[in-house]
């Protein structure tokens, strides 16, 4: 079972703070069965270059490593990049690919998205063979267009949902309504920390299971 949208590099943004937290949630996620997990720490262009996120992940990455088990999920590395216009022609930004592919996780504006912001991503999904992922599709559902998820679907778009959308009851209905409309295609627990934001994976994947049976499950969890 794979995440692929967690902050458990120590202290490189809002998740977790100490390579304790980190180990932390690395167990839990070993505990709900998930066996390898992308450290996709925040990026904003506003704040560092490519360059210089690369060098911060790296220096947060050599801090974990000594603590790692055999037994823990398979760390990957990765970035949410907050998106920004112009992004589709800073080459850097795919250099931020997660590790071993060329997928970018990218997080999108909480607002209606423009025709020109839908162009940028459809831009950088054509670039070269990369492909760009969704973060959290569920938080912008609401506010798009009704054939604007369809239509990125449709030129290959992955749309990482939430594992907590589908594990906590107040928006498990929809959840699973946006899974039967082909508008999630991955989950990603998203966790931060331990306490305050936990990871949820072995509770969305018991609300899949029950919902829609073994085969959907494992296509969203490979």
């Amino acid at each position: 079972m794979t995440d692929y949208h967690t902050h458990i590099l120590p202290g490189i943004d809002d998740g977790c703070q100490t390579v304790e937290e980190s180990v932390a949630v690395l167990n839990m996620l070993k505990e709900q069965g998930v066996t390898r997990v992308y450290a996709t720490s925040h990026y904003y262009s506003g704040q560092n270059s490519p360059e210089t996120f690369l060098r911060r992940r790296e220096s947060a990455w050599q801090k974990l490593k000594p603590y790692l088990t055999p037994d823990m999920p398979e760390v990957l590395l990765g970035a949410e990049i907050e998106y920004f216009d112009g992004m589709s022609r800073i080459k850097g930004v795919y250099d931020l690919a997660l590790e071993g592919t060329r997928i970018l996780l990218i997080e999108m504006p909480e607002e209606r998205w423009s025709y020109r912001t839908v162009s940028e991503i459809l831009e950088i999904n054509g670039n070269s063979g990369y492909t760009v992922m969704i973060a959290h599709v569920d938080r912008y559902a609401l506010f798009q267009k009704k054939n604007t998820l369809k239509a990125l679907v449709s030129e290959g778009v992955i749309m990482q949902g939430s594992a907590d959308f589908f594990a906590l009851p107040p928006t498990r209905k929809k959840a699973l309504k946006m899974l039967r409309k082909n508008e999630i295609h991955v989950l990603g627990t998203d966790a931060h920390d331990p306490v305050s934001r936990p990871p949820r994976m072995k509770q969305a994947a018991e609300v899949i299971e029950k919902r829609f049976g073994e085969g959907v499950l494992a296509d969203l969890i490979v």
